[in-house]
Formats: C-alpha cells, sequence, structure tokens
C-alpha cells in the first residue's frame, strides 16, 4: 500500500468506510461507519490534525478542541 511504500507502516493507520486489498499490512481498520456524511468529526479532519486509536477501547478520536470542531463547521 501508499503507507508501506512512504516508510510510514510503524506510525501510520489505515481507516476506510470502504475496502482494502487483502495486501495491505500494520494497522487496519475497515468498514468504518458513514460518520462523515452524517455530519461526524471525520468530516471536519485537516492535514496535519492526530487521530487516537485505542484499539483495546475500540474508539477512534480527533484530538482536536471542540471550539476548533465549531469554527471548522
Amino acid at each position: 500500500s501508499a503507507i508501506m511504500g512512504k516508510g510510514l507502516g510503524s506510525d501510520v493507520a489505515l481507516i476506510t468506510d470502504g475496502r482494502f486489498s487483502g495486501g495491505s499490512h500494520g494497522f487496519v481498520v475497515g468498514h468504518i461507519t458513514p460518520e462523515a456524511a452524517e455530519g461526524g468529526p471525520i468530516a471536519l479532519v485537516e492535514d496535519g490534525d492526530t487521530i487516537t486509536i485505542d484499539a483495546v477501547s475500540n474508539r477512534i478520536e480527533l484530538d482536536v478542541s471542540d471550539q476548533e470542531l465549531e469554527r471548522r463547521r
């Protein structure tokens, strides 16, 4: 995948609401609900934002303040 090709496999996860190839390696999360289409925080992600994934707690969080999210809306 492009992530592995750039040497980012240890630092970057692939998160998708669609399909991914069986050749994907590293941390891969598939079939995320269409949160962006429903106005969720994923629709407000910008380049450089940090997203925390906690696989044990089944949580994905956008590490941006509520005030900043309101500004982006």
